[in-house]
């Protein structure tokens, strides 16, 4: 059995300077898209490889996920290299970037954001992305209450609070993933069990974690919010990317 072993002082570094530059290449996007009104998907996916090159950083796996409107509501959309969507007024947008820094032993940082191209917020993407925020919310308030007590949930558990709180805003069946996995060296996807049904372990300190609910309609739209956090061996829980608030408005 692969022995459980906390991130250490220069690992937890690593991943929080990778998630400071993810954070910075998603306001570039937002830039670029801004100046770039007529981008392509596969355009705007190429424009972040390129800044993850400029910054150091490492993106294994497969391609960072840019979606734009119906596209959105795939769990996991990669734009073709040719003919993929255009950027244009009313457009809904989801951008999923991951990477670590390109030294041994670096952790990932995993994080998913929303952006609308256009004049006002349609309803029913600003009440989807409200339901999505508060699943993600009362997760980590729960996680937060749990280890405080002295409990650690198991990803169950974890995972059956967010799906609750989606249920409850009229989202029943349309959370088709996992609330979240731990993050990797190798790959964004850690060794450590994922916050899922199926998961009856409970999270292990002193490893990263995404917590990313989400609402997926086929054909329409889709909102997903992910943002890291770090159960320390302390119990402590670190909240490592900063949590999307608000729309985001590219004008």
């Amino acid at each position: 059995m692969r022995r459980r072993a906390a991130w250490t002082s220069r690992q937890l570094a690593a991943h929080l300077a990778a998630a400071r530059l993810l954070e910075q290449v998603r306001d570039e996007v937002w830039q670029y898209l801004r100046s770039q009104r007529r981008s392509s998907e596969r355009a705007t996916q190429e424009f972040v490889l390129r800044r993850f090159r400029r910054y150091g950083l490492r993106n294994e796996l497969s391609r960072p996920i840019v979606a734009f409107g119906p596209h959105t509501g795939e769990v996991h959309y990669f734009p073709p290299a040719r003919g993929s969507a255009l950027l244009r007024p009313g457009t809904w947008v989801l951008l999923d970037l991951w990477a670590r820094l390109q030294q041994p032993g670096a952790p990932y940082a995993d994080a998913t954001w929303m952006a609308w191209y256009g004049g006002r917020v349609p309803p029913v993407l600003a009440r989807a992305f409200g339901a999505v925020r508060a699943a993600r919310d009362v997760s980590l308030r729960h996680l937060q209450r749990q280890t405080a007590s002295g409990a650690i949930p198991t990803g169950e558990a974890l995972d059956g609070v967010a799906r609750r709180s989606l249920h409850r805003a009229g989202y029943r069946g349309k959370f088709t993933h996992s609330l979240g996995h731990s993050l990797g060296l190798h790959s964004p996807h850690g060794d450590f069990g994922p916050l899922s049904p199926k998961n009856l372990q409970p999270l292990v300190p002193g490893v990263g974690y995404t917590i990313e609910p989400g609402i997926y309609l086929p054909g329409k739209y889709g909102v997903r919010l992910e943002m890291d956090v770090l159960l320390t061996t302390e119990r402590q829980v670190v909240v490592t990317t900063v949590p999307q608030r608000d729309i985001l408005r590219v004008r």
